[in-house]
């Protein structure tokens, strides 16, 4: 009987989980939202999140956020340094999407889970170095930025 037990409440946590990790997927596809920025020349460019909540000139800062509230990370980046994805320290912030450009770009989506005085958020971008032989004289940039999680 108690094994029994056991096993309705693991099939049931199994199936709590699963729902809650749609309801993240189906949160973020429904927040997602481009936007295709030209140049003069009329070249498309990085497309741009209308709704990012953390940009690149955010770097070493603060940003607040509502907890349950998905926000969206978006790093421009550039063929010859591109940003590798995103990503936060500890367990408050759950991820729900992710993605990198061609163009060197990185941004992620996440969902504030709990409130949190501070949760790094941290990416880097890497020069492409020439050849494997010739090392690169331009060291990696690191991008920081505390999410603050309000209730």
């Amino acid at each position: 009987m108690k094994a029994g037990g056991v096993a309705v409440r693991s099939k049931r946590g199994t199936a709590l989980a699963l729902l809650v990790v749609n309801l993240l997927i189906l949160v973020g596809a429904v927040v997602t939202v481009f936007v295709v920025d030209f140049d003069d020349d009329g070249e498309s460019q990085t497309a741009r999140r209308r709704d990012a909540a953390v940009l690149d000139t955010d770097n070493r800062g603060e940003v607040s956020v509502p907890v349950g509230k998905p926000f969206v990370v978006d790093l421009k980046g550039s063929e010859d340094a591109p940003w590798s994805l995103p990503l936060a320290s500890g367990t408050s912030l759950a991820i729900v999407s992710s993605s990198l450009d061609l163009d060197g770009s990185a941004s992620a989506t996440f969902v504030p889970l709990e409130v949190t005085p501070g949760v790094k958020l941290v990416a880097e971008r890497t020069p492409a170095c020439r050849t494997a032989s010739d090392p690169c004289d331009t060291p990696s940039e690191r991008f920081e930025v505390t999410i603050r999680v309000v209730g």
